[in-house]
């Protein structure tokens, strides 16, 4: 989502959003040399709608995995650890 097209990776600073320097390397590797075709800015904007879907999803997974886990150590707490 922060690099956007292809073209764009030399210039993006993924030590902002937290990706190790060896992943950042890897990535900017592999679009240098990447033989795929550009993508299109709807493509691009479907993309990111789509990444913003699954980080909801974890976000959510995350709190209802700490809800569950609050319940059943007060309904069953010999069942949880």
């Amino acid at each position: 989502k922060k690099m956007g097209f292809k073209v764009n990776c030399k210039d993006t600073d993924f030590a902002k959003i937290g990706v190790p320097d060896d992943v950042a390397k890897e990535v900017k590797a592999a679009a240098e040399t990447s033989m795929g075709t550009e993508i299109t800015e709807e493509d691009l904007v479907n993309i990111n709608t789509l990444a913003e879907r699954v980080i909801e999803l974890t976000e959510y997974r995350a709190s209802l995995a700490e809800y569950l886990k609050l319940r059943m150590n007060a309904i069953a707490p010999n069942l949880t650890y």
